[in-house]
């Protein structure tokens, strides 16, 4: 590939991310930097070194109700130890 045309996919994947994320409500969660501890709710890696996207929008909700409507949408995934525990102690912290 040219400079040219790797410049004009990077652009079409960054417009089409936009186009996904603002359809879906998503949110974007910042990474920490290297050498700070993450915060509780900061979600735990998945097999491959990637953190699960369902773990990263739980992380990201800012209200019980957000919570709610997540555990709405997905309910499937939350027959995942993991995902359940990790929406629970978030529903915690936001009681508190």
């Amino acid at each position: 590939m040219s400079l040219y045309e790797l410049a004009v996919e990077a652009g079409q994947l960054a417009r089409s991310a936009t186009v996904v994320l603002k359809g879906l409500g998503g949110h974007v969660v910042p990474q920490t930097e290297p050498g700070t501890s993450p915060s509780r709710s900061t979600p735990e890696p998945a097999v491959g070194g990637e953190p699960d996207p369902l773990l990263t929008q739980i992380a990201a909700c800012t209200t019980t109700d957000a919570l709610r409507r997540l555990w709405a949408e997905n309910q499937a995934a939350f027959s995942d130890q993991a995902v359940m525990d990790a929406w629970k102690a978030r529903g915690r912290e936001l009681k508190s």
